[in-house]
Parts: C-alpha cells; structure tokens; sequence
C-alpha cells in the first residue's frame, strides 16, 4: 500500500486570480513532480499490472478446466508499450526520483517497486531492490518484506503456468488421460525450489530477528504459503498454517484458499478434506474458488464421483460454480470414459441460473466443453451425440475446429456408417472448410474417398442386381 499522507502544503490561501487562475503571489509554482508524485506513479505501475493480471485471468477463466493459473499478465495500459513492463516503468521511476526531486526513494517507494516485481513473478529483481534499502540505509517494514515473499511465489507460480499444459486432456493417439498433456510434476517442484526456499528463508529471517522489529503478519504468511503451493510443497504449506496459529493470527479465506490451491496442484485429496475440516472448525464457509480447487483437485486423482459431489455441495450452499469448474467436472467424468455423467453435467450447465443477493450467475458451455465432449464420443464410437454437440456448438455461435469434423467422419466411416460420414463432410462446406483445399487432406479427404467407393460400390452392386432382375 502507498502512503498518501505527504508532506505538500494543502493551504488553499494561495495568491491565485480566482478569475483567470493566473499566478499573483510571491510564492513559486511546483515546476515537475515531487516524490509524492513519484511515489504514486511506482504504485500505480504495480497495481497497473495487478489489474490487468486479474482482468486476463477472468477472460481465461472460461476458455479452460483449470482456472488456477497465475500467468504474468500482458495488457495494454500504462506508461510503455507493453504491460509487461509495468514493474520495468516503477524501477525506471524509482531511479529518477532522486535526481528529479532532490529527494532519495524512501521505503514507501522501494515498497511500490517491489510490489509490482511481486505482480510480475520478478523475485531476483525484487532481492535485489531489497538488499539496496539495506545499502541505502532504508528500513523495510513487513509491507516490504511481503511484497517480496509474493514476488517469489509468483515466480514459482509462472514456473508452473508455462510447464503446465493442461490442454484438453486428450493425449496422443486419441486415448484420454488426465495427465497426457503435464509436464512431470517432479521438474516444475525442483524450478520452483528456489524462489520457494527464498520466500522461506525471507519469513524465517524476520521471524527471528528481533533486531528488525518486525513481526510477519497474516499477509505475509498467505503469500508464504503461496509459494509453497506453487512450489508444490504440501507439508510445508499446512506447517506454515500450524506456525501462523501459534503466532496468534487469524487464517483468512485466503490462507484456506491458497492451501487448497497447494493440495490441487499435486492431487491430494486427503489434503482437500483437511482444508474443509479447519474451515468447519473456524465456522468459516468455502466460496467457490476453494470448491472449484478442491474438484480440480479430485480431477487429477482421477475421482470422478467426489467432483459430482463436490459440485452437488456448491449447489446447495448456494454458491455459483462457473464454465471453468463444471468443465472440470465433464472433463474427470469423462476421463472415467462415464459419457452419461458427462452429459447430465453439460445439461446441468447449460440449464443452471441461480441467484445469490444481488449476484446472478448464468453458466453457458464454451469451446472447451463441446470440444471435450466431441472428442470423447468420436473415440467412443459414439458419432451421432458427438454431430449433435457439433449441431449445438455451431448453435451457440462458435465454429469448430477441423480436427473435430474430421474425428467425427472417422468415427461415422469406423462405424460403418459411410452415408452419415459423407453428410457431415458436407456440412463442413457451410463452415468454410473445403477438403479439397485445405490441409487436413490426409484427415478429411481420404477418409472421404474410402467413404465414397464404399457408396459407389454399394449402388454398382444394386444396381447389377436390379438388372439382372429386369432381364430375367
């Protein structure tokens, strides 16, 4: 946070023309910015890039099944060109101010520096603006230290964001698997092993060091516990709750939600039951980004039936489940190759509409959930629901991708269905795909041709016997 107390003089007695605001008096106008001002701007170069990190992640959010992603956002406001350079335009700001105002940055804008380092996931950058407050002899209160603890667990989140292509959840040779499209767990903990063990040893380091007269609070222990769920620490995640409590301070919503987000990212489901378990004790109710985690959650430990009955429990309490969560729970149905399920769920979304106070929610399927359920009926031999989700999708205003037509065709021609395969190839036409031009010809076109020596074989062979007939 910026301190807005300053120390500009506020009397409004000024020697002004109230007529023509011209200047009249011995005193002489401000001629550029003060640090007041430079300290604005830092924080506003941070929060810039808060805003716009938030704004990409609610636009993501129904694009994908798993809506826990912490990506660096690239936007379009600020000073320069590129939002991703947000926390780049505070650092520059903060190495005019000196020699603009006269006056060295003090902790208020290292603290607004660091803050949008924090946002960006730069926690190297964020250390070392650190360790010059202390060559500065600038003191850094808890704000400070915890802008750089969460500078480290964004960093340990965008480790994960890059090497976590969730996808689809179709993997090669069209076989379903919750895990086909993830990189190895094991790699992305040992990347985010060290700007983890920095965030730890950052806590550990105000914690005990009664020299700084800092005392961690329950913000700089959410952004701890952040890091670790990033880092895809659990135990280390549920210990830092145990040291918080013994420190006398009060888990948030936010603490719960993080730990869940660290039980969601290696599949603990045991750890999910804990979280509500605390949250029971505290008589503090989940909101639906902690249901939405804990059924990403049961998704990954491959327990279908727990996301239905997860997503069964945000229904009654009332809450709003968005795109994001029920395509999560069609996707772990689906995984579990229960095509019913899948399909009540999809029902169950498109039908949805619930208020709460002020706030209503109307839930509508997106690319990704006819994309997963075509994909799924076309493996499962199942061509005419997967031309109906076809039919609806095109319904609903979205074009589908090729490969969808064409995985349907296949699944039609498997089937020995060739008419209804040559129908479909049609309608493809109407969507601007033309088989003859564009590059799924191996995909489409030959699958066409087999289809249609099939026919034409089909009606020779009929009609040869209707001759045949006609001559006897």
């Amino acid at each position: 946070d910026v301190d807005t107390d300053t120390d500009v003089d506020t009397d409004t007695d000024v020697d002004t023309d109230t007529d023509t605001g011209t200047w009249t008096g011995n005193r002489k106008p401000l001629e550029g910015p003060d640090s007041v001002a430079y300290r604005l701007a830092i924080s506003a170069c941070a929060r810039a890039g808060l805003i716009n990190d938030n704004n990409k992640k609610n636009s993501d959010e129904s694009a994908s099944s798993d809506h826990y992603n912490d990506d660096v956002i690239n936007g379009n406001t600020g000073i320069s060109g590129s939002s991703g350079s947000r926390w780049v335009d505070g650092i520059r700001l903060l190495r005019e101010m000196e020699e603009v105002t006269g006056s060295p940055p003090d902790v208020i804008a290292y603290t607004a520096a660091i803050g949008g380092c924090a946002v960006a996931g730069e926690y190297n950058k964020a250390i070392q603006l650190l360790k010059e407050m202390k060559r500065n002899n600038v003191l850094p209160n808890v704000v400070t230290f915890t802008a750089v603890i969460s500078a480290c667990a964004s960093a340990c989140g965008k480790i994960h964001n890059t090497n976590n292509n969730y996808g689809n959840g179709f993997g090669e040779g069209n076989e379903l698997s919750s895990d086909s499209n993830n990189v190895d767990s094991s790699y992305r903990r040992e990347e985010a092993k060290d700007p983890m063990s920095a965030a730890l040893a950052l806590l550990e380091y105000i914690s005990k060091d009664n020299n700084l007269g800092i005392e961690p609070n329950i913000v700089t222990y959410n952004a701890a516990i952040r890091a670790c769920a990033e880092g895809m620490n659990i135990r280390k995640a549920f210990a830092l709750l145990d040291e918080l409590k013994q420190r006398q301070l009060e888990p948030t919503i936010i603490t719960f939600g993080t730990l869940m987000t660290a039980c969601e990212r290696v599949g603990d489901v045991e750890g999910t039951a804990k979280v509500f378990r605390y949250m029971q004790d505290l008589n503090m109710k989940p909101n639906e980004i902690i249901y939405g985690a804990a059924i990403s959650c049961c998704r990954k430990a491959l327990q279908s039936q727990r996301t239905l009955l997860l997503l069964r429990k945000m229904l009654k309490e009332k809450l709003l489940p968005n795109t994001a969560t029920f395509n999560t729970v069609i996707m772990s149905q689906l995984e579990a190759k229960d095509t019913g399920n899948a399909i009540a769920v999809y029902n169950l979304m498109r039908s949805a509409s619930w208020e709460r106070g002020n706030r209503r929610n109307i839930c509508m399927p997106n690319r990704q959930t006819y994309s997963m359920l075509i994909r799924c009926m076309s493996m499962n031999a199942e061509p005419t629901k997967a031309e109906y989700f076809l039919n609806i999708m095109r319904e609903d205003g979205m074009k589908p991708e090729v490969d969808l037509f064409t995985m349907t065709v296949t699944a039609y021609e498997k089937n020995g269905e060739p008419r209804k395969a040559l129908r479909l190839m049609e309608s493809m036409r109407e969507e601007g795909y033309n088989f003859y031009e564009i590059g799924v010809f191996d995909a489409a076109f030959k699958q066409g041709v087999k289809i249609i020596n099939t026919v034409v074989g089909d009606k020779r062979q009929n009609n040869a016997l209707r001759s045949e007939s006609d001559f006897a």
